[in-house]
Parts: C-alpha cells; structure tokens; sequence
C-alpha cells in the first residue's frame, strides 16, 4: 500500500488506489484535498459548541487561548467574517515556528486520514531550492518528514516537478534513442514555481523560483493574486476574494479572443462590481498582463539555467506544465506564444498542459511510491 501527497502552499492533496465502486477487482485512484490555511478563533464555550455542533474542521493546540480553523472551513469563515486566513506555508515553505508545524501536520492528517497498514510508505512533495531567494529547503524537507512519522507514516521527499514526470511520462528522441520519462517539467503551484529537466527518470537539472521579479511575494498563484489585490483591493475588498474572482472567471482563451463579450459576460454573473463591463475588462486584462510577466520571469530563468548547467540532452525535449495556477484555459498556448518569444539553448517539442493539472502532482508522487521510490 501506498499514498502520494502533494504538500503545496495553498492546497493539499492526498491520493491512493483503491477498490472501483462496482468493480471491486480492479483499483482507481481517490483524491482527498484541503486548503492549506488557517484561521485563528478565540477559544470560548460558544466558540468550541459552534465548531462542535458544525462539524469545523479545526485543530486544538492545547497551548494558547485559541482553536485553529482550517482548510476550506477556514476559507469560509474568513469570508463571511471579513478576515484574512493564514497560512502555515509562505512560498512553498513552513514558516519556522512550532504553530505552523502543528496546523500542517492536522491538515495532511484530514486529507491522508490513518495508514491502512503499519509504516505505510507515503511519497510527498518538496520544492527544489530557489535560485532568486536565499533560501535552502532543508529544514522544510525535514520538518515535514518528521511531521508525517508522528502520525504513523514511512515518508519519502520527491522534487515537486520530478513527480509531474512521473505522472505524464513524456518522452524523447535523444541520440535516435527513445527515452521515456524524459522532458521539462513546471509546476505551476501556490507559493512557488518549480522546475525539473529529466533524463529516463532521473532528475539531472531542477530548480524553484519564490521571488517573481523582486516582489518578495512568491512567484506563482500567489504573486498573481497580490498583484490583482494591489491594482484593485478597493473594489475587491481582500486577498480571499481576489483568489476567488481569479479562480472564477480566468479564461486566457476569453481574454486573449473575445475579451468585450466575455468582460459583459463576467459582468453580468459576479457579485462583485456587478454590471459594470469597463470595470471587469479592466481586471481581466491585467489578470492576462499579470501572468504574461509571471510566463516571461519563468522562461528567463529556465534559458538562464539552461545556458550555465548545459544539459547534455540532444533532442527536442517537451515542456509539461502543471499544478493549479496552469488550471485557466489558454495557459499553456499563452505559455506557448510567450516561449516563442525567446531564443532558448535547447530544443523544445511540445508545450502541453497536464490532463489534470490540480492533482498531477499528487499523482506522480503515488507513482513514484508504489514503485518504491527513495529520494
């Protein structure tokens, strides 16, 4: 038995075989997912009845005067009490201090549930180290394993984008030799954007990016979604909203062909700034602008990487993109268009998108455990 866990900034997600519903014989994978937030409520009789009473996924520490409330029920209740969740990664790394470890450790513990089986062996993913933030992932890596061991699991580290090889298995022509699971792969996550180059499997060539253009705001969802708070959290009123209008109604397809129908479209379906089409052609041009830069910062640095490492890989090699802030449709022919741009050192054949980008991840790494993978 096994289980792969996708351990992301903004969204955890836990996946393992199991028996088909009306075909027991034969096994499928089940997903669980959780946002990886919290929300600080203070520890009061009512407090406690309500969480009880309304079945709030939540965490007690036991050692201040407040009961955390996590996940998508943090989510809500931040919305609906004008309140700003936290969360106990930033970047797609803890954030040092025992709290964080504890509300990490509850919401893998709701998405992974109890091993079936004694030391089950559990893959999850980690960042590579960014190369525009000094930053070193070690105690994160390790920090997490111990996390898991607590609860009963046998825990593996896998680089983040290597499991999006293992999930896809692109191939390539290298020396007139077909190579599978050989290609680039990025993942397009919450905090953090990862990239991995490998040959047959193995990872020759791998990196992060937490620093988008300086912004020291991470570099993929989340830097989308302060630059979108920035420009117009008058209108939008919180970072919680902006992740919602930005999940809600990014169609870079829309946006790059038709953008005055479907800014009347948007206007006429969000309650946000209801009815005003100027308004909404405004956001969802800046929301394209936005992840046009965030496409050009990444491309700038897999050439840079590229031209200092030299690979040594003579053949086209695709480009697999995956993780939620690929999810909008038209990500990866923007991506594409964008690739065109630049005069790369290496050949590319295809830019695909993962069939299922939110849960390639999680995928991959359940791959690399039942194959037995030690990082």
């Amino acid at each position: 038995m096994a289980v792969g866990l996708d351990w992301g900034t903004s969204t955890v997600i836990a996946s393992r075989r199991v028996p088909k519903k009306d075909e027991a014989d034969k096994l499928e994978i089940k997903t669980r997912e959780q946002r990886n937030c919290y929300l600080p409520l203070l520890k009061t009789d009512a407090i406690l009845k309500i969480i009880e009473s309304s079945k709030i996924n939540s965490v007690d520490l036991g050692k201040d005067d407040f009961v955390y409330a996590i996940g998508d029920d943090a989510i809500n209740l931040a919305n609906s009490m004008g309140k700003e969740v936290e969360r106990p990664m930033q970047a797609g790394v803890l954030q040092g201090d025992l709290r964080a470890l504890r509300i990490m450790q509850a919401i893998a513990n709701s998405v992974l549930l109890e091993p079936k089986e004694e030391n089950e062996s559990v893959v999850y993913s980690v960042p590579a180290n960014p190369i525009d933030k000094n930053m070193n992932i070690m105690h994160h890596k390790g920090m997490a394993k111990k996390a898991l061991e607590t609860l009963g699991w046998n825990p593996e580290p896998i680089n983040e984008a290597l499991s999006i090889i293992y999930a896809t298995n692109p191939t390539a022509i290298i020396d007139g030799q077909e190579c599978k699971f050989t290609g680039v792969a990025i993942s397009c996550g919450g905090g953090m954007i990862n990239v991995c180059v490998a040959y047959k499997g193995l990872d020759t060539l791998s990196f992060s990016l937490a620093n988008a253009l300086g912004n020291n705001q991470g570099s993929s969802g989340d830097w989308i979604d302060k630059r979108l708070f920035d420009a117009y959290g008058n209108q939008l009123g919180s970072e919680a909203r902006c992740v919602i209008y930005k999940e809600n109604y990014t169609n870079l397809t829309r946006i790059e062909n038709d953008i005055f129908e479907y800014a009347e479209e948007v206007a006429n379906r969000s309650n946000i700034v209801p009815g005003d089409v100027d308004w909404h052609f405004q956001v969802l041009t800046s929301l394209q602008i936005f992840y046009e830069n965030l496409m050009d910062y990444i491309i700038d640095n897999i050439s840079r990487e590229f031209d200092e490492k030299k690979p040594a890989l003579n053949g086209a090699l695709d480009i697999i993109i995956a993780g939620g802030t690929s999810i909008p449709d038209g990500f990866e022919d923007l991506f594409r268009k964008r690739l065109e741009r630049k005069k790369l050192s290496f050949k590319v054949g295809e830019v695909k998108k993962a069939k299922d980008p939110k849960y390639t991840v999680t995928k991959g790494c359940l791959a690399a455990a039942e194959a037995g993978y030690q990082g």
